[in-house]
């Protein structure tokens, strides 16, 4: 039995089915419409209006406020649709879906109780790929052309933007 109850968030309805397989459970956020199989952050005490600004993170509030007494298991799991916890680090170009189940953590098996929370692989902005920050800031760049050449320039607005593009 799973000690994990492992919630995975979506803005796309048609992936709904797909996390089921995973025997995750599906969050669905957004405006557009989701099975009433799916949760979603709009019921109850919620801020899902600021949806826009935060993503997932109304969701995390939603469940706080309304869901959390609820589960029953030991542990509760957040990931978002292709961005996974995962057992060892995988070769993108030859996975399917099946090795990507049996890769999935589902359940945690070694100590919890010398653990309060588990992150996954820390990811920098700072070292960004250029044709990233290229495509998506090109007119930042002719405004401000320092951005390119000097990383302190770069803000946490420009950093969400980013990565929100």
């Amino acid at each position: 039995m799973n000690n994990i109850s492992f919630f995975c968030l979506t803005l796309n309805p048609n992936h709904e089915k797909i996390i089921k397989k995973m025997s995750y459970i599906p969050v669905g956020l957004g405006d557009k419409k989701f099975s009433n199989e799916c949760f979603n952050d709009k019921k109850g005490e919620n801020i899902s209006h600021k949806n826009e600004f935060y993503g997932e993170y109304t969701f995390h509030y939603w469940i706080w406020k309304n869901y959390l007494p609820k589960i029953k298991t030991e542990w509760v799991g957040f990931c978002q649709y292709r961005k996974f916890f995962v057992k060892k680090k995988i070769d993108e170009r030859n996975i399917n879906f099946e090795n990507l189940k049996n890769l999935l953590i589902n359940e945690i098996n070694f100590l919890p109780e010398n653990f309060d929370c588990i992150l996954g692989t820390k990811f920098s902005v700072q070292n960004y790929k250029l044709s990233k920050i290229l495509k998506n800031h090109l007119f930042d760049f002719f405004i401000n052309p320092n951005i390119l050449f000097d990383k302190r320039k770069r803000n946490l607005k420009f950093h969400f933007d980013l990565f929100q593009k």
